[in-house]
């Protein structure tokens, strides 16, 4: 998970008691050059839109500098194609990450994943080789260069935060989260949340799309998984031997005239009232 501490701002309110949903809060994606360096040049991207910041983070496991879309509810990773080779520095990469909004809802998965035979890799990243930042499971045999991931903090992170041990260990809503890292001030930009993300996977590949997030208790619509907030869809295409994103939709917190924004050659930003799409070419 590439990701700042200070500047974190997670968790959404909405929790299910019957089918435990865990938040999708974080989309990496590795693109070109000419997009990384544009990125935030627009007036309307950095002042209104997002909180726009170039990042620095060492973990026990790598070390990677990145430029972050910081929402209300969600963050937008965003790395240019390096030689490191690891997951995310390869041009077109695209990581989706969800998020447990309780301490424990990862065992759950764990344990269901062992009951259907589901294979699953679970790595611990600490921040600096020190403070337990959060654990993470993926799918063991995904090789492709779309990763999902269910990550879910450590209490030692949490504490560190300044949460108490009643709030580690209870449901942790948008807002309690919040004001503890801004101190209640009000989030003062436009992106709230993502709303979905299209791509193009061959059938192989769908396989394990669908095996991960029927394992987080997505629903499997036509052409699309989804859950309250969040839907992923696809389009099958047997041509591609990697995933490609198609696009990704973001829910704004006000309404706004239509404008299109052209970021580079392979990627414009449409704004249209209250959502805000990226079209990737």
């Amino acid at each position: 998970m590439k990701f700042i501490i200070i500047t974190l701002l997670v968790v959404n309110v909405a929790f299910t008691q019957q089918r435990k949903l865990p938040d999708c809060n974080t989309i990496i994606l590795c693109i070109d050059s000419e997009t990384y360096n544009n990125i935030f040049t627009n007036s309307f991207i950095k002042d209104t839109l997002f909180i726009c910041k170039e990042i620095s983070t060492t973990t026990n496991k790598e070390s990677y500098k990145g430029k972050y879309f910081i929402g209300k509810s969600a963050t937008l990773e965003l790395f240019q194609p390096n030689e490191n080779g690891k997951f995310g520095d390869k041009f077109g990469d695209i990581g989706i990450e969800f998020k447990t909004k309780k301490i424990g809802e990862q065992l759950e998965l764990i344990k269901k994943a062992r009951k259907q035979g589901i294979a699953l890799i679970t790595d611990q990243i600490k921040l600096e080789d020190s403070i337990p930042w959060y654990s993470s499971i993926k799918l063991h045999d995904n090789k492709t260069n779309l990763e999902l991931s269910t990550i879910e903090y450590r209490s030692e992170y949490l504490e560190y935060l300044g949460f108490d041990k009643y709030e580690i260990t209870h449901t942790m809503t948008y807002e309690s989260f919040n004001k503890k890292l801004s101190k209640g001030r009000t989030y003062p930009r436009e992106f709230s949340k993502f709303e979905s993300i299209n791509i193009k996977i061959n059938t192989k590949d769908l396989k394990l799309l669908e095996e991960f997030c029927l394992l987080n208790n997505m629903r499997k619509k036509r052409n699309a998984f989804g859950s309250k907030d969040f839907t992923i869809y696809y389009t099958i295409d047997e041509t591609m031997d990697t995933v490609e994103i198609v696009n990704l939709k973001l829910r704004l917190i006000n309404t706004y005239k239509n404008r299109e924004i052209n970021i580079s050659k392979k990627v414009v930003l449409k704004i249209n009232k209250k959502s805000g799409t990226f079209f990737f070419n």
